[in-house]
């Protein structure tokens, strides 16, 4: 069977009601799944739609409901369209020492799609991000969070729509490398200043004796 992103996105999830909230990526440890299974309870009038291989964890130890939806790994390239069927991404991860240092790229994924994100407070993203994700500590705080901006105005969605892609193409490949290779020519700069520094102290006999 030949695959069609579109058309395989649409299979996936055209059936579910609205409104959906998603998340994309891998199903490991790191994932909140009692904060998930609230979100579901919470809210049955919900899709939460979860893609991404599980690893790590027992399939039967997954929350089940309804409402939530687990479609496993799909192809990268029918990610967009799935992700342009949520009306909310989200972060769901546990705040402990196996989150503590991650910065989960699918946050600018999420961005990128310009769809409103919602996030527990990760140290990186509320750091780099706060200002365009929501952040919120606790379960009820996470589906206030959802809730809000379910009811945001069209003129405000649009809004955070154009910060969210601002925010994107400042943190491009390219501007990374740029950004990493300013550092490596000051770096090198410094330590010819230094080299320099030492032949110009030390009396050129000794040098050669060395």
């Amino acid at each position: 069977m030949v695959h069609q992103p579109l058309p395989d996105a649409r299979a996936l999830q055209g059936r579910l009601a609205q409104p959906r909230l998603g998340f994309c990526g891998v199903i490991d440890e790191r994932l909140d799944l009692d904060l998930l299974a609230y979100l579901a309870h919470a809210r049955p009038h919900w899709q939460i739609v979860m893609v991404g291989p599980v690893y790590r964890l027992k399939p039967e130890n997954l929350p089940r409901a309804p409402n939530l939806h687990w479609l496993g790994m799909q192809a990268y390239d029918t990610l967009p369209y799935l992700m342009a069927g949520w009306h909310v991404c989200l972060m769901p991860f546990v705040i402990n020492a196996s989150t503590r240092f991650i910065n989960p790229t699918k946050t600018l994924e999420y961005l990128a799609s310009e769809t409103p994100v919602v996030s527990t407070p990760v140290h990186d993203v509320v750091q780099l991000y706060g200002e365009i994700v929501s952040v919120a500590s606790t379960p009820e705080a996470f589906v206030e969070a959802c809730q809000a901006l379910l009811d945001e105005a069209p003129a405000e969605h649009l809004r955070r729509a154009d910060a969210a892609l601002q925010t994107v193409r400042t943190r491009s490949w390219e501007i990374a490398v740029n950004v990493v290779h300013r550092w490596l020519v000051r770096v090198s700069a410094s330590r010819q200043r230094e080299r320099d520094a030492v032949l110009h102290v030390v009396p050129p006999e000794l040098l050669a004796a060395r």
